[in-house]
């Protein structure tokens, strides 16, 4: 009978358990329903004021159209027409050099065909260098002072240049760039080589110095970008 007494005693127990974890769990849901309802109630103005001033992504993505848009704009503006066209071009084709000036290096002579610097004027299609007196008061950039050599290219659109076009022999040519300035970046210009066939090429960036400064370590610098004519078919 004891025994019997133990048993029923936990049976109640454990049913008083069972229905305080009942009553705890529904107290629980009530709890959490009344907040969440009482969180709507509250938050549903702010959440429509920021629904509205929040953007799709439809919105986000043409947003972000525009600006790349309007980068690439900024960037074709501050470019030249010339330096458009080579970037229209394939660059496998297109080649690049830096010709330089100072105390201590003399990169003045420089041959397409080679594709490297040489020492005798005579045989370059390209210098850069100073006159002893600097009459002309900064770095030449030309063909040694001669004609029929540098053929700039002016006034052009875009859809006009053409690497099948080379200059003829009514073409304006020009000694050189007597100096040559910051405002020379970006001129394009075909240059007729020793071999007879024409490169064209463009002035990426000039650095420019005063002859008296060249013996105080100063250094004069030209970059081309570069590319034969059209080959003959």
């Amino acid at each position: 009978m004891y025994s019997a007494q133990i048993r029923s005693s936990r049976t109640f127990r454990q049913k008083q358990i069972k229905l305080l974890a009942i009553n705890l769990t529904l107290s629980y849901l009530l709890f959490m329903k009344a907040a969440y309802a009482l969180i709507c109630i509250l938050s549903t103005p702010l959440f429509a004021v920021n629904e509205e001033a929040k953007p799709t992504v439809k919105e986000i993505a043409e947003q972000v159209g525009k600006d790349l848009t309007a980068k690439i704009i900024e960037l074709k503006l501050n470019k030249s027409v010339m330096e458009q066209f080579f970037d229209s071009l394939d660059q496998d084709e297109v080649k690049s050099v830096s010709l330089e000036w100072s105390k201590l290096v003399k990169k003045a002579g420089y041959s397409f065909a080679k594709e490297s610097f040489i020492t005798k004027k005579r045989d370059a299609d390209l210098v850069f260098y100073f006159d002893n007196d600097d009459c002309s008061k900064g770095a030449i950039f030309g063909h040694d002072d001669e004609k029929g050599y540098l053929f700039p290219v002016e006034n052009k659109n875009l859809s006009e240049i053409s690497l099948e076009e080379i200059p003829t022999n009514e073409s304006k040519t020009k000694v050189g760039l007597l100096p040559i300035t910051k405002k020379d970046e970006g001129l394009g210009f075909w240059i007729k080589t020793t071999s007879g066939r024409f490169v064209l090429a463009v002035i990426k960036k000039v650095e420019v110095v005063e002859f008296k400064d060249i013996q105080e370590g100063a250094k004069a610098k030209v970059e081309l970008e570069w590319t034969w004519q059209a080959k003959v078919k």
